[in-house]
């Protein structure tokens, strides 16, 4: 026989007991299903596991919060404007760029050049300078004057207040008590001859003793700085506080201003190098359109300190607004600059050529005056000389143009004037501008317009192709039917019309309805060999056949038009795929086409113009010719008023474009307004406690919830009675409610005092499941053959067997049996505690010394019951419970009591349970729930059972109860 066929022998009690109701099958068909209410069982069991996460996680949030360094955001509106002083239609080749004009703007505002003027060295401060240094909206320095000079805040030095440290508002909320608003302005920087990274000292703690005293200590921390001086044998220094007087400290310069109710409160001064302070106001300002197109930009600055932070993005859009009036003038004093060189030089020719003039007209009277000939060359000659001069300055305007194109700079083509390129060139621009909205909106809105007729395409056709889909089913089902001898189908192609139907196919159906019409009543008045009905019979099948050809050829069409719009709903969905991305490429191709071609265009219209200047300088030089041809006395006085009247005619010109320049220069106008200036942040954007916290706490109770079921799995512990039953082919007798925690736990009862349900609290849930318990056994008691011994052991120590014996025997004790409780635990006692009784005489000593086992009994003050506690023994109890006088003395209690109840050693620990055990009439596994591993449990009852010991079934102990629960049995209710 094999070892699986004897244990499932000895599986079968002696008396019908010990087979598990399912006889096995629960563990073969092991229902796989997760039920909810399981799961939540599981959360509930571990309910102190997730509280504890949760806490945990929630108190290590709040160290995080505390230890953060606050951040504020402060941010200033700015509306961009066009400057239409400068570049006339040349400007419009700034169109050329990539970048729309505000993000031409925002790349500005963050550049480093602005970032490193506005971490300049900051202004002296006033002695009864504010909190804060607001700024008044509609900031324009063109109408104050003041367009040089840029606004520094000295960000090289950080002054941050401890008390806005997130740990400090903590605590000022558990005291209610409210924030005081004050401020340190400071200027740290380091003694002449070392810089900041030299400095041994780059962080000191300032704190005011009240309003006319200060003391400073070099800084000792963030989260637990002490007050400077606070701790015996620190390093500080105490001065008379005075607004704007430099101190010198640890090898630093200090100059304080403070603002506010300043006295009491303690702040970190700190030293960084202009490079880092540079790099910390690029890494912590932002610049964003507020909308598309809507040219409203929002500059945000991200400071430890409201105040600063509101300041610096003012003094950063302030900035921006100084530099684009800054860049503005310096177009058009560029285009001063090159007029004023051009007129000096003809003023100083044009003076010349008038004392030439007038020496000639002094030296030869006779000839004071020309004749009208002479004078119209002149005139003409003077015209040219301007043309050639026009020509020129044009023709140095478009090599610059070139240039900048060469250099790829296409926005410094607006700083070139008012010169204007040919129409060819402007149609150029205008579609270069044109290509580039086109791109900026592939990129910004992925082609809202087209792509959306390609998606509403492509879903128009899906519907097309399931529509034809179900019209070929209807053709198909309809078709087989027919063949199948099911001719009433005919009737469902009504509602199958699709591509292939139509007015034909219409018409067969209505000629089928009368043709039936007329079968039904011929039918009714004719025999069935009637040639006249048999005629009408075969027309009908003639029709169906007919019909049925057309429907073959309709449902043929019909997958032939699947077929098509599959295809082009392929092709609809490629194209959405790869949109815009094939429309980019086209766009970036036909871009560089036209920037070559303004290049080409701009290089021919140089050569134009070159062109043109040589043809006028060929006409200059055949004017001279005919000047040459005048009498020598009035050729030298022509030749004089030729050059007076031709600089007297540039003069004039330029003398025109540079109060023109200088207007432009008088009216350049900022790129954009301050519409809303920053102002200090009521609240700070990091970290946000209340947000945080929440955060933790979900994260806290996702973390136990993890927990808890990991420590679920890893245990592999049981908690049901099914599980039970499968682990162990046993039935469960009954499931003891936990009486230590839960709604079930025995009121007034300490956490681990021991306390017998039965005798305790008999009203309770617990005594009514033991109760339940003797109603399960009540079978086995009675009757030939009925139980005489019982035995409850469990896996380990501690899964409550002795106090399941104990109550077991004032159950069977209650209902009229007399009972004999028995401790044969002799390693760890524990009934005499119970019952408060004595120890010894006891079954030691009956096995040892011989002692009377009668006299050893003991009253334990119940009705029907009493107690043989264990002894002292001075051998091995493991020899003891295996001794033929131990069987023998089994055998006289048997006869002298109705039910003897012996509490035996746990089954795992101790190795000769199963000897003791297998003497007995019955055997009772008790499990607590939740605590040992199924697969102990499973190997301790296969031990036994190989030991040929009658398990008759298991108690689940400690079944935990939660409100939720209808019944005190834990997972499947029975």
């Amino acid at each position: 026989m094999t070892a699986s066929t004897t244990t499932e022998v000895h599986a079968e009690s002696r008396h019908g007991y010990g087979q598990s109701p399912s006889n096995g099958a629960a563990g073969m068909f092991a229902d796989p299903t997760v039920r909810i209410g399981e799961l939540l069982h599981i959360l509930l069991r571990h309910k102190s596991l997730i509280a504890g996460a949760a806490f945990f996680v929630t108190v290590c949030t709040v160290l995080w919060v505390s230890t953060r360094q606050p951040r504020y955001e402060a941010s200033a509106v700015l509306l961009l404007e066009k400057d239409e002083s400068t570049g006339g239609v040349l400007s419009e080749i700034a169109s050329l760029t990539s970048d729309p004009a505000a993000e031409a703007e925002i790349a500005l505002i963050q550049s480093r050049s602005l970032a490193e003027v506005t971490v300049g060295p900051q202004a002296p401060w006033p002695a009864d300078i504010a909190l804060f240094d607001a700024t008044a909206p509609d900031f324009d320095p063109v109408a104050s004057g003041d367009t040089t000079s840029m606004e520094g805040m000295g960000l090289e030095t950080v002054v941050d207040a401890h008390d806005r440290r997130p740990s400090d508002g903590i605590l000022r909320r558990l005291r209610g008590s409210r924030f005081l608003d004050h401020r340190l302005r400071a200027r740290l920087e380091p003694l002449a001859g070392k810089t900041a990274d030299e400095s041994e000292v780059r962080e000191l703690d300032v704190y005011f003793v009240d309003e006319a005293t200060v003391r400073i200590a070099p800084h000792g921390g963030y989260l637990f700085a002490e007050v400077p001086g606070a701790q015996d044998g620190e390093d500080f220094v105490e001065f008379d506080y005075k607004p704007g007087v430099d101190l010198e400290v640890f090898d630093l310069r200090l100059r304080l201003q403070a603002s506010g109710a300043f006295a009491g409160q303690t702040y970190c001064v700190g030293l960084r190098s202009t490079e880092e302070a540079v790099l910390h106001l690029m890494k912590t300002t932002r610049a964003a359109e507020a909308g598309r197109k809507t040219n409203v930009v929002k500059v945000t600055v991200d400071d430890s300190c409201p105040y600063r932070a509101a300041e610096t993005a003012n003094a950063l859009a302030k900035n921006y607004i100084r530099r684009s009036v800054q860049i503005g003038r310096l177009k058009a004093e560029r285009t001063l600059g090159f007029i004023e060189r051009q007129l000096q030089g003809q003023l100083v020719t044009l003076q010349a050529a008038e004392r030439v003039v007038a020496d000639l007209q002094s030296e030869n009277p006779e000839t004071i005056s020309l004749p009208d000939a002479a004078k119209a060359v002149i005139d003409r000659l003077s015209a040219l000389e301007l043309q050639r001069t026009q020509l020129d300055l044009a023709r140095t305007v478009l090599r610059q143009a070139l240039e900048h194109l060469d250099g790829g700079d296409f926005e410094a083509l607006a700083r070139l004037g008012k010169e204007t390129p040919n129409l060819l060139v402007l149609g150029y621009i205008k579609e270069l501008a044109t290509l580039e909205a086109e791109s900026l909106r592939l990129e910004r809105t992925d082609v809202l317009g087209y792509k959306q007729l390609l998606q509403a395409e492509e879903l128009r056709l899906r519907v097309a192709i399931e529509e034809s889909h179900l019209t070929i089913q209807a053709f198909e089902l309809a078709l087989a039917a027919i063949e199948a001898g099911d001719e009433s189908a005919v009737a469902r192609l009504a509602s199958a019309q699709g591509p292939g139907g139509g007015s034909e196919f219409e018409s067969y159906l209505i000629s089928l309805a009368e043709l039936d019409a007329r079968l039904a009543a011929a039918r009714a008045e004719m025999l069935a060999s009637n040639p006249a009905l048999i005629a009408l019979e075969g027309s009908r099948q003639e029709l169906v056949a007919a019909l049925v050809e057309q429907v073959a050829g309709a449902l043929a069409g019909a997958r032939v038009t699947q077929r098509g719009l599959e295809a082009l709903r392929a092709d609809y969905t490629a194209s959405i795929k790869t949109w815009p991305i094939t429309e980019r490429g086209t766009i970036r191709e036909s871009v560089g086409t036209l920037r070559e071609r303004v290049r080409a265009s701009l290089a021919a219209q140089v050569r134009g113009l070159s062109d043109h200047i040589v043809a006028v300088e060929h006409t200059i030089t055949e004017h001279d010719q005919r000047l040459g041809r005048l009498p020598q006395s009035q050729l030298a006085l022509a030749q004089a008023i030729r050059a007076q009247e031709t600089h007297s005619e540039i003069v004039a010109f330029l003398l025109k474009s540079e109060q023109e320049a200088q207007i432009t220069a008088a009216a350049t106008s900022a790129a954009a307004v301050l519409i809303d200036p920053a102002v200090p942040p009521r609240s700070r954007s990091f970290p946000r406690a209340a947000i945080f916290l929440v955060l933790g706490a979900v994260l806290g109770l996702f973390l136990g919830c993890a927990l808890a079921f990991l420590s679920h799995t890893l245990r592999s512990a049981l908690h049901s009675e099914a599980e039970v039953e499968q682990a162990t082919g046993l039935p469960v007798l009954g499931s003891i409610p936990d009486f230590e925690r839960g709604r079930t736990r025995i009121k007034g009862l300490n956490r681990g005092q021991r306390s017998l349900p039965m005798r305790d609290a008999p009203g309770g849930p617990q005594a009514e499941a033991y109760r339940s318990i003797r109603a399960s056994l009540r079978q086995a008691l009675d009757g030939d053959g009925a139980l005489k011994t019982l035995a409850c052991t469990s896996c380990f120590q501690g899964e409550g067997k002795t106090v399941t014996n104990a109550d077991l025997a004032i159950v069977f004790a209650k209902a009229g049996r007399r009972v004999l409780l028995v401790d044969c635990d002799l390693r760890k006692p524990q009934l005499h505690n119970i019952f408060t009784t004595q120890r010894a005489p006891g079954f030691a000593e009956i096995l040892e010394e011989g002692a009377v086992w009668r006299d050893c009994i003991q009253d334990v003050g119940e009705e029907n019951l009493s107690l043989l506690p264990a002894g002292q023994t001075s051998t091995s109890p493991g020899e003891l419970l295996a001794s033929r006088a131990a069987l023998n003395l089994v055998e006289e209690m048997k006869e002298a009591y109705d039910l003897v109840v012996f509490d035996l050693p746990p089954a795992v620990v101790v190795a000769d349970v199963a000897g003791f055990a297998a003497n007995l009439d019955a055997l009772l596994m008790v499990y607590r729930s939740g605590v040992v591993p199924g697969r102990v449990l499973t190997s301790a009852v296969n031990k036994l059972r190989q030991a040929d010991v009658n398990l008759f079934g298991v108690i689940l102990n400690a079944v935990f109860v939660s409100r939720a629960s209808t019944s005190y049995g834990y997972g499947e209710e029975y």
